[in-house]
């Protein structure tokens, strides 16, 4: 029990607490997360975001707005982008009986693919995988997993639209050919 309390007292503090501060630069930001267990070879991680654990995985690229919430293990491939106040909630619990509705806590990990943009305040719930190269418009709830290139909206977030899979630089690049 002792050692539970110390390891959430050292979440609360430095990753939290010290990290988070608007102060820090994010290169010395993504430091301190590295040093804590987070793994992140992230582009930036703005202030105020707030960790239950450190099972997380941020790719290269990856951008992470200010005020997003990680609980329970997420993994984010590279050049994933999230907007202001997104909740990965990667932890839930089985409903219980009448006397206790919330039961045995839950964890399942969330997956967000390479090129995903998630947008202001949507929510991921446990064991989502988000295709790569989707957009989850903001607001957003995410029940079910997505699949590659499409955009979802609304609660729960349904696919509105297949998007195009086309590589924009390679696009690009055979247009200056």
């Amino acid at each position: 029990m002792l050692r539970f309390v110390l390891s959430r007292l050292y979440m609360e503090f430095i990753v939290n607490g010290i990290a988070a501060w608007k102060i820090w630069p994010p290169i010395f930001r993504n430091m301190i997360y590295n040093l804590c267990g987070i793994k992140s070879k992230a582009w930036r991680i703005k202030a105020n975001c707030y960790f239950i654990t450190n099972q997380q995985v941020f790719g290269e690229g990856v951008y992470i707005n200010n005020g997003c919430k990680f609980c329970g293990p997420v993994v984010l491939e590279d050049n994933v982008t999230i907007a202001m106040d997104v909740m990965f909630a990667a932890i839930s619990h089985l409903v219980g009986d009448s006397n206790k509705r919330a039961g045995k806590e839950t964890v399942d990990k969330i997956t967000v693919g390479c090129g995903t943009w998630i947008g202001t305040r949507a929510v991921i719930l446990p064991g989502v995988k988000i295709g790569k190269g989707c957009v989850i418009a903001a607001g957003s709830v995410v029940t079910e997993n997505c699949e590659d290139n499409g955009l979802y909206a609304g609660v729960p977030a349904v696919l509105k639209k297949k998007l195009d899979a086309t590589d924009i630089l390679s696009r690009t690049t055979s247009a200056l050919v």
